[in-house]
C-alpha cells in the first residue's frame, strides 16, 4: 500500500480510471485488503474505480478478467490486485500485445508495441520498477520477447508516459531505432544493436530527477547509470 500511495503522490498525472481485482468473495482477507486499498485511494478525487471483480486469487482468472476489462474500457490507467499472483495475471494481460521490452536493466522495465493501424506512435502497454519490473522481464522471457537494455531510454519512457499511452513526441527517434532493430530480429537478421540518443531534457536518474538539473550526471549515490545507450545482446 505504501508503494501505491508513493506512486500516486509522485505522479498525479496518472490519476484516472482503475480496476480492482479481489480475492474470493467469501474470504475475509479479500474484504480486509479491499477496505485497506479504499481507505487510502478514495481520498484522491482523481481516481475513479471503473470495475471491481473477483479473480479468486488466481493468475489465470486475473489475466482473463483484465483482458476483457481493457477491451471494454480502453481508458483504464491501472489495476490494483489483492495479491501478487493476481497482479502477475493483470500485467500479463496488459502485455498481451507487447513486441519488446526496454530495461534499466534491473530496476525499470517498459513493455511497448507499435501498430501503425492502431496508433501513429509506439504505445506503452506496461511499465514498472522493482518487483513489477522483474515481473515484466519474466513475462517477456516467457513469451520470447526481445528484452533490451537501454537504461536512459527506459527511465525516460517510464517517467514521461502512462500505460496505454503513446510515447512522447521527443522520444520518437530514439524508440524508432529500437523498433527497427526489433523488426530486424523478427526477420532473422544479424545486426548490431543501435546506439540510442535520449534528449538531455528527457533523461532522469533512478529517482525521477531530471538529469538536466545536475548537468546530465547521475545523482550521487545512485547505483544506476544515466547515459548508457547500447544494450546488451538480446
Amino acid at each position: 500500500m505504501a508503494a501505491i500511495v508513493e506512486r500516486v503522490n509522485a505522479h498525479p498525472a496518472e490519476l484516472g480510471a482503475y480496476v480492482e481485482l479481489t480475492g474470493r468473495e467469501s474470504d475475509t482477507n479479500a474484504a480486509i485488503r479491499s477496505r485497506g486499498f479504499h481507505d487510502v485511494l478514495d481520498r484522491y478525487a482523481g481516481l475513479k474505480l471503473t470495475a471491481r471483480q473477483s479473480a479468486n486469487w488466481s493468475q489465470a482468472e486475473a489475466f482473463t478478467k483484465v483482458q476483457s476489462i481493457l477491451q471494454a474500457h480502453p481508458e483504464i490507467k491501472g489495476v490494483i490486485a489483492g495479491n501478487d499472483t493476481m497482479a502477475m495475471g493483470a500485467i500479463a494481460a496488459a502485455m498481451r500485445k507487447a513486441q519488446f521490452v526496454i530495461t534499466n536493466p534491473t530496476h525499470f522495465a517498459v513493455a511497448l508495441t507499435y501498430d501503425p493501424d492502431l496508433a501513429p506512435a509506439p504505445v506503452v502497454l506496461a511499465k514498472g520498477r522493482g518487483e513489477k519490473a522483474l515481473a515484466i522481464r519474466e513475462l517477456a522471457a516467457e513469451h520470447k520477447l526481445p528484452c533490451l537494455e537501454y537504461p536512459a531510454l527506459a527511465r525516460s519512457v517510464y517517467y514521461t508516459t502512462r500505460e496505454r499511452q503513446m510515447i512522447r513526441e521527443e522520444l520518437y527517434a530514439a524508440v524508432a531505432g529500437v523498433v527497427a532493430f526489433v523488426l530486424s530480429l523478427e526477420r532473422g537478421e544479424k545486426r548490431p544493436a543501435p546506439v540510442i540518443d535520449v534528449p538531455l531534457e528527457l533523461r532522469f536518474d533512478a529517482f525521477g530527477k531530471p538529469a538536466a538539473d545536475s548537468g546530465g550526471q547521475a545523482t550521487p549515490g545512485s547505483a544506476e547509470k544515466t547515459d548508457e545507450t547500447t544494450p546488451a545482446a538480446p
